[in-house]
């Protein structure tokens, strides 16, 4: 079993340092994968350097594109590893517990997501809307997880990398972060879906880029779609002729 840590990066040049010395601390890491997304600060140099001291395990990519989900999607292409882990760059959640979700049973089968609603959230970490709107969306996906009530949006997230390979187009191009993407495409994949619960603390250092409410509606949508691509599964098992030609290009990426 191969695993990659995916660190996407964004004006995190006073904390980065910090995080991957403390992934370097992790047992059986193969690849650390820092995505610098267009930083106005020293973030890109800062990178190089540690992928510099740390040649052939931190590798470096420049994002082409923008937004937290491309960075992580571009990491992932860029992977060899079977399994890839998303360690956010801004601290809000310890080494501890990320390290509670690496160390968790997982196989193929089966992906692991940080629970802050059911963790610590520490004073400042989350803004009273954030907060809600967490709760509102853990609540609309319970049908989609056996009516357990799940953290959707915690950063730290192991999946295996068949899941980044399958994201249905259609809900790619929607979601603005990613989270919504993973855990529908590992549900309609019928893998399983394991919660750690890890507490949530303020960023360490810069400021988030996250629009919260255009983000938001966003997910709305994310979710609604979520919904759709799984009544379209169902379809194509009641009547696989009508439903197949319909359902093939919002399932195939490639499509």
């Amino acid at each position: 079993m191969t695993l990659a840590v995916l660190v996407p990066a964004k004006n995190e040049a006073g904390h980065l340092r910090e995080v991957v010395q403390s992934i370097l601390k992790l047992p059986d890491i193969h690849e650390i994968i820092i995505i610098e997304g267009g930083s106005t600060d020293t973030t890109w140099q800062e990178a190089k350097t540690l992928a510099s001291e740390n040649s052939g395990l931190v590798v470096l990519i420049k994002q082409s594109s923008v937004g937290k989900f491309n960075a992580v999607l571009e990491g992932a292409a860029s992977s060899k590893s079977e399994f890839l882990f998303i360690w956010d760059s801004d601290g809000t959640v310890s080494w501890d517990d990320n390290f509670q979700i690496l160390n968790s049973k997982f196989d193929e089968y089966t992906c692991v997501v940080g629970d802050r609603l059911n963790g610590n959230i520490h004073p400042g970490a989350m803004r009273r809307a954030n907060f809600f709107g967490n709760h509102l969306f853990s609540v609309l996906w319970m049908p989609l997880l056996g009516f357990r009530k799940l953290d959707l949006l915690c950063g730290s997230k192991l999946f295996p990398r068949s899941v980044f390979q399958s994201i249905p187009r259609i809900l790619s191009r929607i979601d603005p972060y990613g989270d919504f993407s993973l855990i529908a495409t590992a549900l309609l994949s019928g893998l399983k879906i394991q919660a750690v619960t890890v507490d949530y603390f303020p960023r360490v250092y810069g400021v988030t880029q996250i629009k919260r409410w255009r983000g938001g509606v966003r997910l709305l949508i994310a979710t609604l779609l979520t919904y759709t691509l799984f009544a379209f599964k169902y379809l194509t098992k009641v009547f696989p002729l009508n439903a197949q030609s319909v359902g093939t290009k919002l399932f195939n990426p490639d499509a």
